[in-house]
């Protein structure tokens, strides 16, 4: 039994826990929940073992020290985005993203998806944010986005709404342009830049352009080995296919395998890696138009760029770094 599960299991424990306890009860006395939490079983993280991928088997030489290393690395390095952008941009504030200008998506979720900003797009007249734009910088005035004029009553029949939308309050990534191709040696990729229709300062032109904003807040990665899926919506598998986010429901994702050792022609295989939905979440981004990728950019690019590059190039390491400075000095 995976430890993930056992932890479902625990957490579905402290449910039936609290359940039978009396739930109004438990919520008015932290102590009493923490006490029905360590009844049911479930403690603090730090005493449960990590759970692994499971590689016996497949065709993968592991080397776990070089795995850590090489994470990381790609993690922060901001050689590994179009036009810099690292996976640890959104994610460098206890792993999760806290800027506040232009931070604002419009319903790019929605459906249909809404590409304007402010106003409500909501059924109903309730008015919405005619503040929202990009490039906004964000005040605590603005929070909640969804108003009400009693806020303890969300789920009361007859609530009075004073405001709300459906934008959304992100994390910037990428400008807009179309991938070209990439330069032995360069950082940033060559690309066709051109006006983005959304994420733009006054009229629509491409001297206005700003960076483009995901339709979803970066989540916090601490803990996040723990997730049997990942990212909002858990399209990042537990088995990781080695190639795309979304695991065995892509019948075309193979890798590469040397089969019969050095000089011999590599062919495709179909992999599984269990326990690893952090690796599928991992290959989403850096071809994500919106996160850290020109349009169109070949997920291959990001190799073949990274390979003539020193990793980490544009970025200091800091000396008691127990991961990264062995590998540089």
């Amino acid at each position: 039994m995976t430890s993930d599960y056992k932890l479902g299991l625990l957490c579905v424990g402290l449910t039936l826990a609290i359940a039978l306890q009396g739930t109004e009860a438990l919520g008015q006395d932290p102590g009493r929940v923490r006490t029905a939490a360590k009844t049911a079983g479930l403690g603090s993280l730090n005493g449960v073992p990590i759970p692994g991928p499971d590689l016996i088997g497949t065709a993968v030489v592991v080397n776990d020290r070089a795995l850590l290393r090489l994470g990381k690395a790609l993690f922060w390095d901001m050689q590994a985005g179009s036009d810099g952008q690292a996976c640890a941009t959104c994610h460098f504030h206890a792993g999760a993203d806290s800027r506040s200008r232009n931070q604002l998506s419009p319903g790019l979720r929605a459906v249909p998806q809404d590409t304007a900003f402010g106003n409500n797009k909501l059924p109903g007249s309730v008015p919405g944010f005619p503040q929202f734009k990009p490039d906004y910088q964000l005040a605590a005035a603005d929070f909640p986005l969804h108003k009400l004029q009693v806020p303890e009553q969300e789920n009361f029949i007859g609530r009075v709404v004073l405001q709300d939308t459906n934008d959304a309050v992100s994390s910037m990534g990428v400008f807009a342009a179309n991938f070209v191709t990439v330069i032995p040696g360069a950082p940033i990729d060559v690309g066709t830049a051109f006006a983005d229709a959304t994420f733009h300062r006054g009229p629509t032109s491409l001297l206005s352009n700003v960076r483009r904003v995901e339709p979803r807040n970066t989540p916090s990665v601490n803990n996040a080995v723990f997730n049997h899926s990942n990212f909002w919506d858990g399209r990042a598998h537990n088995l990781f296919n080695g190639v795309s986010v979304i695991g065995p429901l892509d019948p075309n994702a193979r890798i590469w395998v040397n089969k019969s050792g050095t000089g011999s022609a590599p062919v495709q295989e179909t992999v599984r890696f269990p326990n690893s939905s952090l690796a599928s979440q991992a290959v989403g981004p850096p071809t994500s138009d919106l996160e850290m990728s020109f349009f169109n950019r070949p997920f291959p690019m990001v190799g073949r760029k990274l390979l003539h590059l020193t990793p980490l190039g544009l970025q200091l390491v800091d000396q008691t770094d127990g991961v990264l400075v062995s590998c540089l000095r």
